[in-house]
């Protein structure tokens, strides 16, 4: 079964979950948006496998006017269209970006993406990326976490899906694209009521053991994440003489 297969039916198959916008991963939207989007609503976004348009459509309800993305999925490209969401198109992100002025994009948002690319073509669009933004541009990323306690559930959970990040591989993947200042944050369960507020508590008691363990194993790890994703920001570095 190829991958084209494996698109073409991506929410037909369930794979893609719940569609609507006002459901399923808000909470995580919000997050995202509050904390990492600049809140100039001239900025310049692209989103990267922006599937069913739920941070695109966020996006454009807090009043950002300059926000596009594109998907491999003419299932999920239709979804955001039905969700309200235009300058949404139907193809590969490498091309997509190949179309984009150098320097002219201050984010890309890469949400449950590049876990899906081979290496190769992995390189080519995080290089890509880098080209088009801005100088001090940010990319957003979030993927599998290998590192995490139930990390492979992630991996294995989608037929597509190539590889899982550990956060050292996924700091290698970034500075050999051209970015620094990278943050990797460990994509904990988001405080939003009470019952969240239990859940997170829970982690933070239940996870401490295992962070312990690989504290006394690798003293030098770059992260001690836990979590079955991990979300990483990271700025495109300047130019010698621009530092």
């Amino acid at each position: 079964m190829s991958k084209e297969r494996l698109y073409d039916e991506y929410v037909s198959s369930g794979q893609a979950g719940d569609v609507s916008v006002s459901k399923g991963r808000m909470v995580e939207v919000e997050k995202i948006v509050d904390k990492f989007i600049p809140k100039k609503k001239g900025t310049s976004i692209i989103d990267l496998g922006c599937g069913y348009g739920i941070y695109m459509k966020e996006l454009l309800d807090r009043g950002y006017k300059n926000v596009k993305g594109v998907d491999i999925s003419e299932e999920q490209v239709e979804a955001a269209r039905r969700n309200g969401v235009e300058n949404v198109f139907h193809g590969e992100a490498e091309h997509f970006l190949e179309g984009e002025a150098s320097g002219s994009v201050d984010v890309v948002l890469m949400v449950d993406i590049i876990e899906h690319m081979e290496l190769k073509k992995m390189l080519s669009v995080l290089g890509e990326s880098n080209r088009v933004l801005s100088e001090g541009g940010r990319c957003i990323i979030h993927v599998p976490n290998a590192q995490g306690i139930f990390g492979m559930r992630v991996r294995y959970g989608d037929l597509t899906h190539e590889r899982a990040f550990s956060p050292k591989s996924i700091e290698q993947l970034l500075r050999t694209t051209g970015f620094t200042s990278i943050n990797i944050y460990e994509d904990k369960p988001v405080v939003h009521g009470a019952l969240s507020l239990g859940r997170r508590l829970l982690w933070e008691v239940i996870t401490l053991v295992p962070k312990l363990l690989l504290l006394v194993e690798s003293p030098g790890a770059k992260s001690f994440a836990m979590s079955q994703n991990i979300l990483i920001t990271a700025t495109k570095k300047a130019k010698e003489g621009e530092q």
